[in-house]
């Protein structure tokens, strides 16, 4: 029978996505969410006719990994949809619904559902989705203005899987404490992790999130520290052990930079080994991945080259600065932070941040967007007095004048967007919403 409200919804929907290429706008969520105020059971209408659907949620990697995991789907011939344009809010995947179904609501047959969602919206999306495999990558402090601290995430996401159904594969990262902990008294759960011969931390990080036992809240010991609070622990008090994790036996070429990127790979690798996807098309799809926008992005420009990484939390942070600082050479990075919603409101979390480590290796530090000013001021307590260009337009022109061979811009989201607005004017990059 024809759904008149859901047929309205996803004409609706269509129309203001042909309006927003035509205009060239990267607002990939808006038609998403008209179509959802015109029918607000569209994602659980159109979801369940996917053949399978699987969800993607953490604070870091999630856009990577599932990217990765996208990309794996390609090489092994599945046809799939994917909210691939960055929106994770139950909008965004509206948006993708709408836009690959007919007007008539009908989705392609034989067709897999892949999801990237916010930490937040994972309960809501897991309730209309009803996902046949969750992956869980991590747990960080993030946006506390909005998210709170991560034992209240922790909570709604164990409330959140008791709920699943019995078939839903839960898929977790045994070496994050709180994260793995969300599997006890849980059926059909698997673990990821990085093995025990992965070179450690040089020490341990003062902005670890997660201590402390979540059982009984003693400090866990740590054989080894690979990202933040990631890492090979045991709480001498109760007794409790890390989780073993599922071997993947994967043997491929690590086409990215940091530790932190080895998490994606091995949660991308669990979660297709769970599909029965062969072994050697994972790897080969991992070999050859190509990031996302604004996550390892390299850009060309006159015989230099520029890096831009999305930073968006302390942790994310100090990976990005590890990754700068390994070869030892003094270089120049554009620095810009937004407090738009997208990028949470708070940036205090910016005095968790070692920038003490990076500005070691700087010759130049430039600091640009809405926090400009902020973000100064933390360089110089960490010992650098910085040029303050808040246009960001003007701050990208001066970080292309330095003679330096290697150029870095670490932006938070809406920062980097409008960065890539600006490269993509200049010819270097294409737009980000048609990425």
């Amino acid at each position: 029978m024809l759904d008149l409200r859901l047929c309205l919804a996803i004409l609706s929907g269509k129309l203001i996505s042909i309006i927003l290429k035509k205009t060239n706008s990267g607002a990939t969520a808006a038609p998403g969410l008209l179509a959802l105020k015109i029918d607000p059971g569209l994602v659980s209408r159109l979801a369940s006719q996917l053949d399978k659907n699987i969800i993607i949620s953490g604070t870091n990697g999630k856009t990577t990994t599932a990217r990765m995991t996208a990309s794996i789907f390609k090489n092994a011939d599945i046809k799939f949809i994917h909210n691939r344009a960055g929106s994770n809010l139950e909008r965004g995947i509206a948006s993708t619904l709408l836009t690959t179904a007919s007007i008539f609501g009908q989705l392609p047959k034989n067709h897999w559902g892949l999801w990237e969602t916010d930490e937040a919206v994972f309960p809501i999306a897991s309730q209309k989705l009803k996902p046949d495999i969750v992956l869980l990558t991590n747990l960080f402090r993030d946006q506390l203005d909005r998210y709170g601290e991560i034992d209240t995430v922790a909570r709604a996401w164990k409330k959140t899987l008791k709920n699943l159904p019995t078939k839903t594969v839960k898929i977790l990262n045994a070496d994050d404490p709180v994260v793995a902990s969300l599997g006890k008294d849980i059926g059909n759960v698997q673990y990821f992790g990085l093995d025990e011969n992965i070179p450690n931390q040089d020490k341990i990080d003062h902005s670890w999130d997660s201590t402390f036992c979540p059982y009984c809240h003693s400090p866990l010991k740590y054989r080894k520290s690979f990202v933040g609070h990631l890492g090979k622990y045991s709480c001498p008090s109760c007794g409790q052990i890390q989780p073993k994790i599922n071997k993947q036996s994967l043997n491929f070429q690590s086409s990215l930079p940091g530790i932190y990127n080895l998490y994606n790979f091995s949660a991308a690798a669990a979660a297709a080994i769970n599909l029965a996807i062969p072994k050697n098309i994972i790897a080969k799809s991992l070999t050859n991945f190509k990031p996302a926008f604004g996550r390892v992005e390299k850009i060309a420009y006159l015989g230099k080259q520029i890096k831009i990484f999305l930073v968006k939390n302390p942790t994310g942070f100090n990976q990005v600065i590890n990754t700068i600082t390994q070869s030892r050479e003094k270089t120049t990075c554009l620095i810009a932070i937004n407090d738009l919603i997208a990028d949470g409101r708070d940036v205090s979390w910016l005095w968790d941040v070692n920038f003490e480590k990076l500005v070691a290796c700087l010759n130049t530090g430039i600091v640009s967007g809405i926090r400009a000013y902020d973000m100064a001021l933390r360089l110089k307590y960490a010992g650098c007095t910085s040029i303050i260009e808040p246009d960001l337009e003007k701050a990208i022109n001066q970080l292309l004048a330095k003679s330096d061979k290697q150029l870095y811009i670490l932006p938070t989201y809406t920062a980097m967007l409008k960065i890539r607005k600006i490269l993509n004017k200049m010819g270097l990059v294409h737009s980000s919403w048609s990425d």
